[in-house]
């Protein structure tokens, strides 16, 4: 069975998969034996191919832009939320043991007006692990739980930013995401998460706050804060509606030039669905999900797993720490990501770089030419309309080298230089 067809029986189990169809499986096109995924350097290679219906992902660098708090230069951020609890012989080194993996972060999650999690912070501080807190509405038992947007939880915001602002570490926020259902006034809730902001850089100043989004909410832009309230962006992606993988994907197109972009993300192992265990699916997902972020998605600059069992609410299991095949997939997958927050020199906090952008359209390859969209050119570099194009892949191409542009394969895709 080749790795298409192995695709394509995956995509129909598992959510992330369908992942694979909208933008890997023009890349898998290349993999006969199912041993690798991306498509090699050397074009040469592809003599005896029919290279001019490969699709290459194309990349080019942005104007430059100041890095957000703890954004890595280069590389993506590995961390993970668990639902397990000390007691349950699941601490944060135990996880770790058990999959191999040294994570950068771990994640908890609490209602506002809930205790900050002391205790996990400290295990955090002992682990050298950075912490990331969800800050979701208060708890519906609360009187004014209706009114999350209410100035009366202005004293709550301000109590658990001084709480967290005495640790002296970095720490991650992810305020009130927007998650399916909430029904909530975009005007409202950005004005609200401006406020926060504000109280916590007036008290925890170490916090870098993150802007969070389910993928099953559409229109996702209704309800962004903007650059000066959000120092990452991120997206939870474990809906199970088709519409929501698209949704992640035009939300990386559209934040990729502002923001670095975190990944909350969990891959199913079983399903109450016929009551189906799907490991050895589950193990080839995770490599090919974790490649692609790798390599086809360069701002997207932290991934958490989400370690979790979800049965009662979606009928998934996302654990991959109970299963060996599991962990070593999981371990082997996430080779190459950063174990920890980098350590800027003085000299270059507040330095602007370029960053690397994906474009929304696609190369292709013929005779050793390579052929871009013309869109590349007029929409995303801001160069004038090509007078001489060809049709081919179903848009209108030109020739890299007669747009002055020069090329040069890497990682699997093709990098725009000297345009």
């Amino acid at each position: 069975m080749n790795s298409i067809t192995k695709a394509k029986i995956i995509t129909n189990k598992l959510l992330f998969l369908a992942l694979l169809s909208i933008i890997l499986v023009p890349l898998l096109s290349s993999c006969e034996d199912g041993t690798h995924l991306f498509i090699r350097d050397d074009i040469a290679e592809y003599e005896d191919d029919d290279i001019s219906q490969i699709r290459h992902s194309v990349f080019f660098y942005s104007e430059p832009r100041q890095l957000a708090m703890y954004e890595p230069r280069f590389g993506t951020l590995i961390g993970m939320y668990t639902d397990a609890l000390p007691q349950n012989d699941r601490t944060i080194r135990h996880i770790e043991a058990s999959t191999g993996v040294n994570h950068a972060t771990f994640m908890d999650v609490m209602h506002l007006g809930d205790p900050v999690p002391f205790m996990w912070i400290l295990e955090c501080m002992a682990e050298r692990k950075v912490p990331m807190i969800v800050i979701l509405p208060p708890r519906e038992e609360d009187e004014q739980s209706k009114a999350p947007f209410g100035g009366y939880w202005e004293e709550t915001i301000r109590r658990t930013a001084m709480a967290i602002g005495n640790f002296n570490l970095p720490v991650f926020i992810a305020f009130y995401p927007v998650e399916a259902g909430m029904n909530w006034n975009p005007s409202s809730y950005i004005a609200f998460f401006r406020q926060a902001r504000a109280i916590f850089a007036e008290h925890a100043p170490q916090v870098a706050f993150v802007w969070l989004v389910d993928s099953c909410i559409s229109a996702p832009e209704r309800f962004y804060p903007g650059e000066r309230a959000s120092d990452w962006v991120g997206m939870n992606l474990f809906c199970q509606e088709p519409e929501s993988l698209e949704n992640a994907l035009n939300f990386y197109n559209q934040f990729q030039h502002v923001a670095p972009i975190m990944l909350n993300l969990g891959i199913a192992h079983f399903t109450t669905e016929g009551h189906r265990y799907t490991i050895s699916e589950a193990a080839f997902a995770l490599n090919q999900i974790y490649q692609a972020l790798l390599y086809e998605f360069p701002m997207v600059r932290m991934v958490n797993y989400m370690d979790v069992n979800r049965i009662p609410i979606t009928g998934q299991d996302y654990r991959v720490s109970l299963d060996r095949d599991l962990r070593i997939a999981y371990y082997e997958s996430v080779q190459g990501f950063l174990s920890e927050l980098p350590r800027l020199e003085s000299n270059e906090i507040g330095e602007r770089i370029a960053m690397p952008i994906r474009s929304e359209y696609f190369a292709y390859v013929e005779d050793g030419r390579v052929y871009l969209d013309a869109r590349i050119l007029t929409e995303e570099l801001g160069k004038a309309n090509p007078r001489t194009t060809r049709w081919i892949g179903g848009a209108r191409r030109v020739e890299a080298e007669e747009a002055g542009v020069s090329v040069v394969f890497r990682g699997g895709g093709i990098w725009l230089v000297n345009y």
